[in-house]
């Protein structure tokens, strides 16, 4: 079996769990965060190109309004630095803009989001965490009997590796003459091989697996991997000729069904913490549990925003001004990042699956 490693063509990454943790743990004033939808293309659409040069407009009257000129100067320019390197590149569904500290950074993001301004002590980076979790990097393993490619989606597709098992024939003998059974032998050790790879693969980087392949390959490599925590699901049919976008298609849409099942899992586990007592619900109680307590996951609804000034005794005191710098323009991206830095996980759910919660829930390890 030979393996060809593809290097990654030039593409659209969204960040990974370190960058978004790295962007977590920055913490000065002003960390400025610029969030616009963008659509897909080869490049930034003009319409696009002028909202996202409005909201850097926006951070400029938000910050003379605070700060220094001198002060302010620096920040509009990197921002517009930024700016100028998103306009030449392909774009995804979002871009994010990060300035503050030593930090400049652009982001593009697998979901659209609402476009804003986002001037804080910190970043707000709840939108690259809900990505990670609605669109994640995964891996798509197309199946055939005697070859198998290897292609990370995150959001571009590439491949990473190619596999070919194809028999070399003894002298003398067609491949035609080979029982069934040396045939079934030989297939069933290619694709033990091949899970082989998978599995340094996602030892490297754990992701979900899709399979691409006809049937009763698909069936036959789900019955013998040990990589079986990783799948989530298989397209059907020979995709050895299907274009990428149609087959990224398809892929994606198995993606979407496997988290859409993660997504009741997640309700299952609120409800057993719920009946052990083991949880904190509505904001107010959220927010003071989890500095206080040991969270293990925080459920809260996709559009669950609040801006709120923290009180005295940490609490947190609800305030409508969220251009306000003693305001934290959203209470629940602060609340992410707190759960996150204790060791916990965080879910983002459909708006409406919490309403008996007040939109977000916190279980409590024990």
């Amino acid at each position: 079996m030979t393996a060809a490693v593809v290097e990654p063509a030039r593409g659209l990454l969204p960040p990974r769990s370190a960058e978004i943790a790295g962007l977590q743990a920055v913490a000065t004033y002003p960390c400025v965060t610029v969030l616009c939808t963008t659509r897909v293309g080869e490049r930034l659409h003009p319409d696009d190109a002028n909202r996202l040069r409005q909201l850097i407009h926006e951070v400029a009257i938000r910050l003379r309004a605070e700060l220094d000129p001198m002060q302010v100067q620096p920040v509009v320019d990197r921002l517009n630095d930024l700016f100028r390197d998103a306009a030449d590149r392909p774009t995804s569904r979002a871009i994010a803009l990060f300035v503050g500290g030593a930090v400049s950074r652009l982001h593009h993001l697998p979901l659209g989001v609402i476009d804003r301004v986002v001037v804080d002590p910190t970043f707000a980076t709840r939108d690259l965490v809900q990505g990670l979790q609605r669109r994640p990097p995964y891996l798509l393993l197309v199946l055939g009997s005697t070859t198998a490619r290897l292609l990370s989606v995150e959001p571009g597709m590439r491949k990473i590796a190619q596999y070919d098992a194809s028999p070399r024939p003894r002298t003398g003998e067609r491949s035609g003459n080979r029982d069934a059974k040396t045939r079934d032998d030989q297939r069933r050790g290619f694709l033990r091989l091949v899970d082989k790879r998978l599995a340094g693969e996602l030892q490297r980087r754990p992701r979900p697996v899709v399979l691409a392949g006809v049937d009763r390959l698909t069936a036959e490599f789900t019955a013998l991997t040990r990589n079986q925590r990783a799948m989530a699901g298989s397209t059907r049919g020979s995709h050895r000729q299907t274009p990428t976008n149609d087959l990224r298609a398809l892929a994606d849409s198995v993606l979407d069904t496997y988290l859409d099942a993660k997504e009741s899992e997640v309700l299952e586990r609120v409800d057993q913490a719920h009946r052990a007592r083991r949880v904190a619900v509505g904001l107010d109680e959220v927010w003071l549990a989890a500095r206080n307590q040991l969270p293990d996951m925080l459920a809260v609804e996709e559009s669950l925003a609040v801006p709120a000034r923290i009180g005295a005794g940490h609490d947190l005191l609800r305030a409508e001004d969220a251009a306000h710098p003693e305001v934290l323009d959203d209470a629940v991206d602060e609340l992410v990042k707190i759960v996150i830095a204790a060791g916990g996980w965080v879910a983002f759910l459909r708006d409406g699956a919490l309403s008996s919660f007040g939109g977000v829930v916190l279980a409590l390890r024990t």
